[in-house]
């Protein structure tokens, strides 16, 4: 980009918010930037911080009006990134989390420098057809998540670790007579629907119409069909698609230990350009580590990657992280021994016979 039109940009940028116009943000704990060799995050926060506080701080605020003008400062902070370096992916991850203790946010600033894409987004060209809805079972999966809200909202519905019910993925199970006849059609429409479920999961433009019908082919009577189908969505141009991927993963690895996971497809998502690709990818992962027969896999190739994710400051890429490599480790580390985790999975990447991290 020209000199001239970069600075042009970058006064747009802070024009538009200036720093004294700014509320510093009460609960904004951290900002992190992952990963980049052409930005560095002290680049980052020197010349966006201003846009980063007040979007922390309208989303701190909630309401229509603030949510609306946190979106425009968050489309800013992303053209801010892409104004600094030559990216194929910019992106603002925002987590907020209350807990007893109070309320806690962070940022996550992610990035793909140009030369990478390829590499970390393998990524099929985005679908441009409008499919039908196989027997209405797409909007069938709509009114089953909506149910299972309302009656939790209403006291009629607990949350449990593991519903009882049908398929490999159980958002409600069949806790309720309605819900349980959601779950059958699920599983009859998996079994006589399957080929024109497939055709909207991978072909269908619309990325809520590809997640629904992979939700619905979770009820799939075989579970290494069910992961086929789900390692194949993980290549899909839209990282809410891959999230429904990732979560059916998660459930077939924790609860249907006999599935055959293909470990090879889900390492490489523990680099893909959005947190909630490498969260989920995280939980997968933590559901195949102790399992015999992923495990020596998993020794290979994923201490590196989960040691760059324990760096970060966000809770759920920093626990899952922790867990993860205390699952692989003879001898795990205490979390804030960073160094120390980097030197164990150093070793395990050479090969060498090193126990517990020394």
């Amino acid at each position: 980009m020209p000199a001239v039109r970069l600075a042009a940009l970058l006064l747009c940028l802070f024009t538009a918010f200036p720093a004294s116009a700014a509320r510093r943000p009460r609960h904004l704990k951290a900002v992190d930037l992952y990963r980049s060799d052409e930005i560095t995050l002290d680049a980052a926060r020197k010349r966006l911080m201003p846009l980063i506080d007040r979007y922390a701080a309208l989303r701190e605020s909630g309401g229509r009006r603030s949510l609306a003008a946190a979106a425009k400062a968050k489309i800013r902070v992303e053209a801010g990134l892409r104004a600094m370096a030559a990216l194929a992916y910019a992106d603002l991850y925002y987590a907020d989390y209350v807990t007893p203790k109070g309320r806690s946010s962070y940022i996550t600033l992610d990035v793909v420098d140009r030369k990478d894409r390829k590499a970390r987004m393998p990524f099929r060209p985005r679908p441009w057809r409008r499919l039908p809805d196989p027997g209405g079972l797409l909007a069938a999966w709509r009114g089953y998540a909506a149910l299972g809200k309302r009656l939790i909202a209403t006291g009629q519905l607990e949350l449990t670790e593991r519903p009882d019910g049908l398929g490999y993925y159980r958002l409600w199970g069949s806790a309720t007579p309605k819900l349980a006849a959601y779950e059958k059609r699920f599983e009859a429409g998996a079994l006589g629907r399957r080929k024109e479920l497939l055709q909207v999961a991978f072909q269908d433009a619309r990325p809520a119409q590809r997640s629904a019908a992979l939700f619905v082919l979770s009820y799939m009577p075989g579970g290494d069909d069910v992961a086929r189908v789900m390692q194949d969505a993980l290549r899909d141009p839209d990282v809410d698609v891959r999230g429904a991927a990732l979560q059916i993963l998660a459930d077939l690895a924790t609860y249907d230990r006999a599935a055959a996971i293909d470990a090879g497809k889900l390492f490489p998502v523990l680099d893909y350009p959005s947190t909630a690709d490498r969260v989920k990818a995280l939980a997968v992962l933590v559901g195949m580590a102790d399992n015999p027969r992923y495990k020596a896999f998993l020794l290979s190739c994923v201490p590196q990657p989960a040691v760059r994710l324990l760096r970060l400051s966000q809770p759920d890429s920093q626990d899952l992280a922790y867990t993860l490599l205390t699952m692989l480790a003879p001898a795990p580390l205490d979390r804030r021994d960073v160094d120390g985790w980097q030197r164990w999975a150093d070793a395990q990447a050479a090969g060498a016979p090193k126990a517990g991290g020394h």
